[in-house]
């Protein structure tokens, strides 16, 4: 019906549908959907006066939408209450009084909406949070391990230049070592670590020209999670692959950012204008050939890099394809970012048991852990080493052979007895470090109870010289054997 809309010039008539004449239009195209648009243009009817009667409509469940349809626009059609509602006219004032959604709800947006959200994201970015969030926290832990530096006496100028391994190992980076002692969450923090400041000055750059577009393209959530498991996924590949190697950088987490902003434009390019998605292509092309560049550089991990952009590729293509499905494609996508950030993880455990360098560093790990083991075990053991028992053995054997009396033998004979109990007692309180096996242990224990039952044969064959000198040197034997046993535990342990 024609209403009267002033304006400061002359009274223009401006024809308003009604919601109900809306209804009418939509229910005449029957089975097929009815464009708004093209009605607009055949019946000379203004396009944005059929928004707020659809929008009506829509909202008390009286049509719903169907595909858009390129050069139609979207389409829509009457659900089973609107077509009750153009058989009563109270039903449909009271439908439209009380509106309460669509009947049946759309669980798959439709190819208009994607088109909108892709080119509302790239085209009308929002002012990034997560991206200043990090490049914050990522310059804080920098002069974090500046001040630590400075307040130990250790030269400022060098932690600016490369760093301290030491002091950064503190901080979060990650390597095989750290991961044997079972401190997994390396894998994230040393995202946040960096080698001297030109690396942190470069990976912020990076960060800034990337993140924010990409933090607008996937919501603040998103992209925490996509950045979370890039890093995580970078650390993992570049362990499996040099578990030596010291990892600090946000490298990996920026090549997971820029590896899912390319998928987000390839599975959304029939959205956008093709001369943008080959301005952004190109963009990116150039970043990634700078990156790939540098990543062969002396000191980078190209491991830590490609291992980022594969899991950023992979979460950033499941959350498009995730999006579609509206809220339960948000869980689907958080449950299988998951499954794959775990696959990650157990793809460098099981690569931490085949692969030759990591053969390497668990044999250097444990040669570690077994020198600082024996550190603080032989000064316990110094009374009952071979030497000590090899003498009294020989004197006691004098006295056997020659006759020869030392009154201080028996003495020394049961200090020794008495020192093996003592340290066979301190072996089984002392801790012992996770990579060194329960066997050397009990190789200790073992041959300090051989020790102890060699000094009372030393005992009872000088309280009677007369006694049968055969058990002292099976005895004897015995404590050889058992040495000889605890200096092979290497050999054993890494045949």
């Amino acid at each position: 019906m024609p209403k009267m809309v002033d304006n400061d010039e002359t009274p223009t008539a401006i024809f308003l549908p009604t919601p109900a004449l809306v209804l009418r239009w939509v229910a005449a195209a029957g089975d097929a959907p009815w464009f708004p648009s093209r009605h607009a243009r055949e019946h000379a009817v203004p396009r944005d006066a059929l928004d707020v009667p659809l929008a009506a409509l829509r909202d008390a469940g009286l049509i719903r939408v169907r595909d858009w349809v390129k050069g139609l626009g979207q389409g829509y059609s009457v659900t089973p209450e609107g077509s009750e509602c153009l058989k009563d006219s109270a039903l449909l004032a009271r439908s439209l009084a009380h509106p309460r959604g669509e009947r049946e709800p759309e669980p798959v947006p439709t190819t208009f909406e994607r088109g909108e959200e892709a080119r509302e994201a790239l085209l009308e970015p929002r002012p990034p949070v997560a991206v200043p969030a990090l490049i914050v926290a990522n310059v804080f832990w920098f002069l974090v391990g500046f001040v630590i530096a400075v307040n130990a006496g250790r030269s400022g100028n060098a932690y600016l230049a490369t760093g301290d391994v030491g002091l950064l190992q503190r901080l979060g980076t990650v390597s095989g070592y750290d991961l044997l002692r079972g401190e997994w969450w390396r894998l994230l923090t040393w995202a946040f670590v960096h080698n001297g400041v030109l690396h942190l000055l470069l990976n912020m750059y990076a960060l800034a020209s990337v993140g924010g577009v990409t933090e607008s393209i996937w919501g603040l959530r998103r992209f925490v999670v996509l950045y979370v498991a890039s890093a995580i996924g970078a650390g993992c590949l570049a362990m499996a692959i040099h578990p030596a190697a010291i990892g600090a950088g946000a490298s990996g987490a920026f090549w997971g950012l820029m590896c899912s902003l390319l998928a987000w434009l390839w599975l959304n390019r029939q959205h956008l204008p093709p001369a943008m998605v080959a301005r952004w292509l190109r963009q990116i092309g150039i970043l990634f050939a700078i990156s790939f560049a540098v990543s062969f550089a002396p000191g980078v991990s190209w491991a830590g890099h490609f291992g980022g952009g594969l899991v950023g590729f992979a979460v950033g293509s499941l959350f498009v394809v995730a999006k579609r499905l509206r809220r339960a494609g948000r869980w689907i996508a958080l449950a299988l970012t998951s499954v794959l950030v775990v696959a990650c993880i157990a793809g460098l455990v099981v690569q931490s048991h085949r692969s030759h360098e990591w053969i390497q560093v668990r044999v250097i790990d444990y040669i570690r852990h077994r020198n600082a083991y024996a550190k603080a075990i032989e000064p316990a053991m110094k009374p009952i080493q071979p030497g000590p028992v090899e003498a009294l053995y020989r004197q006691t054997m004098d006295v056997v052979h020659l006759g020869a009396r030392k009154p201080d033998l028996p003495a020394k004979a049961r200090q020794l007895r008495d020192d093996a109990a003592g340290f066979a007692e301190f072996v089984r309180k002392q801790p012992r470090p996770a990579p060194i096996p329960e066997e050397l242990g009990r190789k200790y224990v073992d041959y300090a109870a051989a020790v102890g039952y060699l000094a009372e044969a030393m005992l009872e064959i000088l309280e009677n010289p007369a006694t049968d000198p055969g058990k002292l040197k099976e005895r004897k034997r015995i404590v050889g054997e058992r040495r000889d046993a605890f200096n092979q535990t290497e050999k054993l342990e890494f045949r």
